[in-house]
């Protein structure tokens, strides 16, 4: 939200104004955040760095695109919907996915969602197990971030709207298991930029089930 609200501001100030008729740009209040968002001691600093140099991986990694559409969001949405879920949101729906796709968990149900949703107790236990699991080598971990609804589409620097707004390719990066969620243009689909292991996305890309929910680099 953060970013998305700096790169509006950003354009305005690019346009000469705060794009209301005004020639000066208002001060954020950087202390706002702070106040409507604490911070949550749930997540730990000891794991947070933990965490963050376990995602730092040397391989050859590949970065492909992948569209899901509307209609294949609604299906993926409706798969997810149980008797305590009745409407997963977009980013649940395609993020549990693919990360079940990946392996990286072995269901992403309705009930799981809930539970995410609802048990702090549960969330506190899960970060804290994920602190100890990140220390074993063995141990894959999927970074999945969300850039959807944040506005990127709405940043006119004085040349128009962006026509495409996109994560960066990756080759040979020292991120492995990394996912980006960016809306499209039109607001109804997400493209999802995932950065995988050559073969592992080799094996990706031919699986019947995502082909069946998206389009590979339309």
């Amino acid at each position: 939200m953060a970013l998305g609200v700096f790169l509006k501001e950003w354009a305005a100030v690019a346009r000469g104004g705060d794009g209301r008729g005004s020639s000066t740009v208002a001060a954020w209040d950087l202390n706002a955040g702070a106040e409507l968002f604490p911070a949550n001691l749930m997540w730990k600093r000891d794991s947070a760095e933990t965490t963050s140099g376990s995602i730092y991986k040397i391989g050859n990694c590949v970065t492909r695109r992948f569209l899901f559409s509307r209609p294949g969001i609604e299906a993926l949405k409706a798969r997810g919907t149980g008797p305590n879920v009745k409407n997963p949101t977009r980013v649940e729906a395609v993020s549990g996915f693919l990360c079940e796709m990946r392996e990286a968990i072995s269901k992403v149900d309705s009930d799981f969602v809930l539970g995410l949703r609802q048990d702090r107790n549960l969330i506190a236990s899960s970060l804290g197990e994920v602190g100890r699991l990140v220390c074993n080598d063995g141990v894959d971990i999927i970074l999945c971030s969300s850039w959807c609804k944040l506005g990127f589409y709405d940043a006119d620097f004085g040349w128009g709207m962006p026509i495409w707004v996109s994560s960066i390719g990756m080759c040979k990066s020292v991120f492995l298991n990394l996912i980006y969620l960016v809306d499209t243009r039109s607001g109804n689909g997400i493209e999802a930029w995932v950065t995988l292991d050559e073969q592992e996305m080799a094996l990706l890309e031919e699986d019947p089930e995502l082909r069946a929910f998206a389009s590979m680099n339309p």
